[in-house]
């Protein structure tokens, strides 16, 4: 009997002692891996680091410390985290560029391809390449915080077929949205009618295939209106 209780408290106190041990060692194992260093390619400065130092390096989401990062720092694009063991943790950061003004009550909204508000400006230099968008609603700088997207449907719209215009080398100079039927992009030599009310992507196919037809035979027009099952062009 004497020796069973003995073999009892032999087998708790190691056990105890084994707890112990591991508890210290999962201590031990989260401060060699405690983010001391934090590298950031793309851009100098980022808001949002401060807290991420001390953290242990096997606990940190990948996820949400890139969307912490994309969240605070309205001139970010795109956030890819990586960890570096033991203790670096690496950001690559893509920068996000305005592709148009968005005329506004107080000033301009510096807008990214996806109506992301990069900045707010009260006036924009003469000199400025970028195509201003004046809309039928005049929107207020205490409306929308800094990074947040405008996602009026119109404006997503206009600045998706300005995108695509650009990528095939048309400079557009102005956008004028009068309401989601009419979005007007007027380019050096042209005007582009689009819709807000029919899919983007039936209007960008017609656009491009109207666009290599006339390519083809070497004619010019001054109007293209892609609001219609079959486009409209004014010469």
């Amino acid at each position: 009997m004497w020796k069973r209780i003995t073999s009892l408290y032999r087998l708790r106190i190691f056990t105890y002692l084994l707890a112990i041990l591991i508890s210290f060692s999962l201590v031990g194992l989260f401060i060699f891996f405690t983010v001391r260093s934090i590298t950031v390619n793309g851009i100098e400065k980022l808001d949002g680091l401060a807290s991420i130092y001390g953290k242990s390096l096997l606990l940190l989401s990948e996820s949400e410390i890139a969307e912490n990062i994309y969240n605070r720092n309205p001139v970010v694009e795109s956030v890819v985290i990586r960890k570096q063991y033991p203790q670096t943790l690496i950001i690559k950061v893509g920068r996000s560029v305005p592709v148009a003004y968005l005329q506004g009550a107080d000033g301009y909204f510096a807008l990214s391809k996806n109506s992301r508000i990069i900045e707010k400006v009260t006036t924009i230099a003469q000199q400025n390449s970028l195509p201003i968008i004046k809309y039928y609603q005049q929107l207020g700088f205490q409306s929308y915080l800094l990074g947040e997207p405008i996602k009026s449907k119109d404006i997503v719209a206009a600045l998706q077929f300005a995108d695509n215009l650009t990528d095939n080398n048309e400079k557009i100079i102005r956008i004028d949205i009068t309401d989601l039927n009419m979005i007007v992009l007027v380019s050096e030599t042209r005007k582009y009618i689009f819709t807000a009310e029919k899919d983007a992507q039936i209007q960008l196919l017609q656009l491009s295939a109207i666009n290599k037809e006339f390519k083809l035979s070497n004619q010019e027009f001054k109007t293209l209106d892609l609001r219609f099952s079959k486009p409209i062009v004014t010469f």
